[in-house]
């Protein structure tokens, strides 16, 4: 994504030259929406016919707000027109009037704006006529809806409240949430156009980064409306700044933490509507308790933009969690950018944003809403609070499986979906507390350490956003300017790690309320180990602190490191895997590109490895020598790929896909090139060394020198196997889900001396099948010859087996082809002999 690869300091420029639009298709679309309108108001709606009447016409959208996108935007023309005296005669007449509008619009367009093209795409919205202006180049286009609407506000100036009756009659005309939007288009761009430039901009950055996240892959139906992110980020503006000049990354930052919060999310503003008309006040009171996240369009109380019931936020959030370690949040040293502060913003360590309500000034509230003065997560919870801060050096507490209470086996596969989100993502209250945790202590590492970082990667599975609930993994690896090779690492790690510790165990005092910094036993000698545990959530996290060279320095994601930068490492005479911690930001940008589901289905093959992990504690092998969780996270990003690349799949199918490789342990060998490949020799003649170890093999993509496959995988595929029928696995006929076609290696990966290995063990059908077959085809030859056409002239000499597989021995496995042939001869029967035909049919033994 550019924008994350683009240095805080430098969004202004990126969006004055990226997000923008040119002005010379503005002003053309501008002109031509102008003259559309003139003729609207001079001709009547039906352009040239007497009736009905213009009243206005007003501009909305993007472009009529002035958060239109360099490219592609959107332009709303409101017609207001007079044959509509309420909310429900448009409903009557809209289709006619929409109908002649566009007949006459084809025919105003004989004389055209230079420069532009005018198109009508297909009509997907019952209430408007759409059409696109595109300039001649196709560099920019603005999709246009043009929509009669009934006239209520009248000729209100801008900053006049409408009349609480104008919704109290909405409320009362049976329509739908936002069915009537249109008629509050002159409301909605006032409130818009009021902000400074600079918060347009950031408006402008968020909702490049909503369309960016829809280019990855993410279904741009499932998601909220773009003008919910607009709201969302004027109410960031208004809580935490309010200020015509800002730093974009921390306003971009604070708009992706209240996404994250989304469960939380209550907004919306009294400008335009309020508690003094009782109906009103009710319905308000109605939609607040709607489900989360609630964002109320401030022009009209029926649109709910946020729409909890209906929108994927979480996709959104999930991407929102994962791109605070991009240069777009970065200072110049490194540090972190801070979002801001302020009531109804995401604060580390409470549960829940705790909205205030936004209300006019000048207007008083109703004696009832005081307990409405903080909008709670939902309907009938209490209010959220901060938990107080523990007691220092509190108990440690010991990590728990999460979800072990629940049974993995017995929930139905369309479940599956609902488990992940309810059971195994993590809280992203607790995500918050360790980002903020882990932000004070690079701070504290930065200003008091001696030895310097030129920067710093997040990693681990908090990095990489395969994190459980109750229990994850982060990696702090801190590049540090007095390593200047892989060896300079060894010899003073020990003496920068008891410095980094004393750094910590002083500056740390309740730094983060209700969590608390606790060091363990020491057990990797290249790291310091420290837990941050929450007591109020009863969450756990252990954390590693790496300090480590920079081999590859800084790369913008998607970029290949150089060839120089693994001969080095090659040379360097290393143990497997020894350097890995140089290598974790290509480690996380691999796994961060991933689709949101297909780290849902990492989360779950992860909490089936701890469930197995943990049941067969002191009955088999210890946790510790099973293989890493790592390995399985691979694993299952290799039989995405290999079997289904999509970004929507049944869980259930790529789960039994997974959990068939681990059965097949034996013969896995799985590696990527997207940072290292054969280009080089020397790399060349390392992969195929590797290639020839033991199975199984699982490269690490970003460190070739580690194979992550390393451990005893016998108890996991005895584990998968007895997982096999169960619920999980069972559609709603009762037949087995079936797993992706992938095989544990593939063929283009596989070196020329192993291809009579990789023939017999993957490609050959298993010989017991093919004795069946050959028993089965025999039994239908020898019928085939002793009882067809038995009372007739036509008699069979022989059955051949002409095979294309079977017969020569050529057969695939899973798929196979077989043939007979039947040779004949007839004889002419006797004139008064008559022939009748027989069928017969054969049931060979399974």
């Amino acid at each position: 994504m550019d924008l994350y690869s683009t240095p805080a300091a430098a969004l202004d420029r990126f969006v004055a030259r990226r997000l923008q639009p040119r002005k010379e298709f503005v002003e053309k679309a501008r002109r031509a929406l102008g003259a559309l309108a003139a003729a609207l108001r001079e001709r009547g709606g039906r352009l040239g016919a007497a009736a009905p009447r213009v009243l206005k016409t007003v501009k909305g959208g993007s472009s009529g707000r002035g958060t239109a996108l360099k490219g592609g935007c959107d332009s709303e023309l409101v017609i207001f027109l007079d044959c509509f005296k309420s909310y429900v005669d448009q409903r009557a007449r809209r289709a006619e009037i929409l109908s002649e509008m566009r007949a006459s619009l084809e025919s105003w367009w004989q004389n055209p704006v230079p420069g532009l093209r005018l198109t009508f795409p297909e009509q997907s919205v019952p209430g408007a006529l759409q059409f696109r202006l595109t300039s001649v180049d196709l560099e920019d286009w603005m999709d246009v809806s043009l929509v009669p609407a009934f006239n209520v506000l009248g000729q209100a100036g801008s900053g006049v409240k409408p009349k609480p009756q104008v919704y109290s009659t909405l409320l009362n005309s049976g329509c739908q949430g936002g069915e009537h939007a249109a008629c509050f288009t002159e409301l909605r761009r006032n409130f818009v156009n009021i902000r400074p430039a600079k918060l347009k901009n950031l408006i402008l950055l968020v909702k490049h980064w909503y369309h960016q996240v829809c280019l990855q892959g993410l279904w741009k139906e499932t998601l909220p409306p773009v003008y919910a992110l607009e709201l969302l980020t004027i109410f960031a503006w208004e809580q935490g700044c309010k200020k015509d000049a800002f730093s974009l990354a921390e306003g971009l930052r604070t708009v992706l933490g209240l996404i994250q919060q989304h469960q939380h999310l209550c907004v919306f503003w009294t400008v335009n509507y309020g508690f003094e008309d009782p109906a009103v006040g009710q319905f308000l009171q109605r939609q607040l308790k709607r489900p989360r996240p609630v964002i109320l369009d401030p022009a009209d109380p029926t649109w709910d933009l946020g729409n909890g019931a209906a929108w994927h936020w979480d996709l959104l959030a999930q991407e929102a969690a994962s791109c605070y370690d991009h240069p777009c949040f970065l200072r110049g040293m490194g540090d972190p950018v801070q979002s801001w502060k302020g009531p109804g913003l995401p604060r580390a360590g409470c549960s829940g944003l705790g909205h205030p309500i936004q209300l006019d000034p000048n207007q008083k509230t109703p004696e009832n809403s005081k307990s409405l003065n903080a909008v709670y997560p939902r309907a009938g919870s209490k209010p959220p609070s901060c938990p107080a801060p523990g007691p220092t050096g509190a108990a440690s507490i010991v990590p728990s499986v999460p979800g072990m209470a629940l049974d993995l086996s017995q929930i139905p596969t369309k479940e599956l979906d609902r488990f992940i989100q309810d059971h195994l993502k993590p809280s992203p209250q607790f995500q918050e507390q360790v980002k903020k945790a882990i932000d004070i202590i690079l701070r504290c590492l930065h200003e008091n350490c001696v030895h310097k970082a030129s920067r710093v990667s997040k990693g681990g599975s908090f990095g990489r956003g395969t994190d459980l609930r109750d229990g994850c993994d982060v990696e702090l690896i801190i590049f540090l300017n007095c390593f200047t090779d892989y060896k300079d690492q060894g010899p003073r790690r020990a003496e920068i790690l008891d410095e980094m510790r004393a750094q910590l165990e002083s500056w740390w005092q309740d730094q983060v309320p209700s969590l608390s910094l606790q060091f363990p036993e020491q057990n990797v000698p290249e790291a310091l180990q420290f837990q941050l545990v929450s007591t109020a959530l009863k969450s756990w996290t252990d954390v590693s602190l790496l300090p480590a060279f920079d081999a590859v320095g800084q790369l913008s994601s998607g970029t290949k490191p150089n060839p120089q930068v693994y001969s080095r490492l090659l040379t360097s005479g290393c143990q497997e895997g020894e350097h890995k911690a140089c290598f974790a930001e290509l480690r996380r940008n691999f796994m961060n590109i991933r689709p949101v589901k297909l780290k849902n289905l990492i989360l779950l093959v992860k909490h089936w490895y701890r469930q197995v992990a943990a049941q067969n504690k002191g009955k088999g092998p210890a946790p510790a020598s099973l293989p890493p969780a790592y390995a399985l996270e691979l694993l299952t990003i290799f039989a995405w790929e290999q079997g289904c690349r999509q970004d929507c799949f049944n869980m259930a199918q790529g789960f039994r896909t997974v959990l068939g490789l681990v059965q097949q342990h034996q013969q896995l060998c799985v590696y990527w090139t997207v940072n290292y490949s054969t280009e080089d020799p020397a790399m060349r003649m390392h992969l195929l060394g590797q290639l020839r170890k033991p199975r199984p093999l699982v490269l690490d993509p970003a460190d070739p020198t580690w194979n992550v496959g390393h451990g005893s995988w016998e108890l996991l595929a005895q584990e998968a196997a007895a997982l096999g029928m169960q619920a999980c696995f069972l559609s709603r006929d009762g037949t087995s889900v079936q797993p992706w076609d992938v095989m544990p290696a593939l063929l283009y990966q596989t070196p020329a001396g192993d291809l009579d290995k990789f023939i017999s063990e993957f490609l050959q059908p298993n010989r017991q099948f093919l004795a069946q077959v050959n028993k089965a085809v025999d039994t239908i030859c020898s019928f085939l010859k002793e009882n067809c056409f038995r009372n007739s002239p036509i008699k069979v000499i022989k059955v051949v087996k002409a095979s294309w597989s079977l017969a020569p021995g050529p057969a695939l496995k899973s798929t196979s082809t077989s043939s007979t042939a039947t040779a004949m001869r007839a004889s002419t029967p006797p004139a008064s002999q008559s022939y009748n035909g027989t069928s017969s049919s054969l049931a060979l033994p399974s």
